[in-house]
């Protein structure tokens, strides 16, 4: 074949219309599609890390709310009301006094933590799940 006519070949071969727009979406999903996978590699960490945190630090938790006598204070206000009704405001400072606050900020700051890398790892994976059981059939089809 000639070169004049590879080029008049060349030349009559029109792409489609929307072939750009086409190539753009892809790359635009395949670059949204890695930053979901790393988004859902930290959050998953961050899960697994959390998960972790919070059974030491529960029963920390736990050990410092039976020593500093909270429970029994507590306990009180089923016991005793009317004494407590009388004299609230001396039993809600002794309560207040006898709370473990370090714990309890560190209980609900893992909780917390728990809690919102589980919310971000199952949005990530609702996303990038449909594209991976399309790979997954185009694989073995």
């Amino acid at each position: 074949m000639s070169n004049d006519k590879f080029s008049q070949l060349i030349e009559s071969i029109e792409p489609k219309k929307d072939l750009l727009a086409r190539i753009m979406g892809r790359i635009h999903s395949e670059k949204r599609l890695r930053s979901i996978k790393q988004r859902l590699v930290i959050f998953g960490f961050f899960l697994i890390g959390s998960t972790v945190a919070l059974v030491p630090i529960f029963r920390q938790a736990q050990a410092e709310f039976a020593q500093s006598g909270f429970l029994e204070y507590f306990s009180l206000l089923f016991s005793d009301a009317g004494i407590i009704i009388l004299n609230w405001q001396s039993y809600l400072l002794a309560l207040l006094e006898s709370l473990p606050m370090i714990s309890l900020a560190l209980l609900l700051l893992v909780i917390i933590a728990f809690l919102e890398s589980l919310r971000y790892f199952i949005r990530n994976t609702k996303i990038i799940l449909p594209s991976i059981i399309n790979k997954f059939k185009l694989h073995n089809s």
